[in-house]
Order: structure tokens, then sequence, then C-alpha cells
């Protein structure tokens, strides 16, 4: 495991062929700095995604410490990382909270930015989730 980028709520390791990224609550930071995350983990995973697939096949993002529900500015930089990876087509998995409004709320999102290649998983499927990301490439979406 390499770690690739850490962040004020967030670390992304590169282990075993895939992009995982570790996202937790941090109630103690500001709209504005949380803002600030969201746009470095954009800047990041979207750099990810245009990388060979030796780097990153796929991409898994670990919710199951970060809050259930978010703002606008977070579901944006969500839509735009889940689009990257679509685009690219690489695997997106995300192990989920508990909490079935965060399972709601990422449902829609993939809906609409990662059809083909987003699922979601629940909080003890990690092997799952760690095997969806390394899957074969998905052939990638046309623009």
């Amino acid at each position: 495991m390499v770690t690739f980028a850490t962040g004020g709520n967030f670390e992304i390791t590169l282990t075993h062929g895939i992009a995982v990224c570790r996202i937790w609550m941090r109630p103690d930071v500001t709209r504005e700095e949380g803002a600030s995350f969201a746009q470095q983990k954009i800047a990041l995973l979207a750099d990810l995604a245009r990388r060979p697939r030796l780097v990153a096949k796929g991409l898994l993002l670990d919710m199951r410490q970060a809050p259930p529900k978010w703002g606008p500015i977070t579901q944006s930089a969500l839509d735009q990382i889940f689009a990257a990876w679509e685009q690219a087509g690489r695997h997106i998995g995300v192990l989920a909270c508990a909490d079935p409004i965060q399972t709601m709320i990422l449902r829609q999102a993939f809906k609409i930015t990662a059809p083909t290649c987003g699922r979601i998983f629940s909080a003890d499927e990690q092997a799952a989730a760690e095997s969806w990301c390394r899957l074969a490439a998905t052939p990638p979406a046309l623009k």
C-alpha cells in the first residue's frame, strides 16, 4: 500500500491495483474548509482516473465513516469524481455507512453520473467492493 495523498478529511492510497479513498467526518471544520477538502478530492481522484490503468484500475470510495448526508458542494464533488471514472471506463465501488439515506443519495448519483461503472456495497462487503474495482475495464463512455 502506497499513500498517494492525504487531506483534512481523507486519505488516498494505492493498493493491489486500485485507488482507495477513505473519507471521515470532521464536525470541527467550517463549510468552507469542507468545500476545500472536496475540491482537493476532485483534483486528485480525477487525475488518477486519467492515469494509466497500471496505477489504478478502479476506485474504492470508503464512506463508512463519512457523514450519512451532505450538501450541494459535496454532492457536486462526488458527481465530478464519479463522472471522471465513468468516462475512463473504470469501476467505482463505494463502501456505504449503515444509514440508508447515504445509500439512497449515492444510488441517485450513480444513476446520473456513473450508471455503468458505479456500484454501492454495504459496510461489511469490502472484499466484494475491492474485487469489483479490479474487474476488467468497461469501455469508456462516449462524449
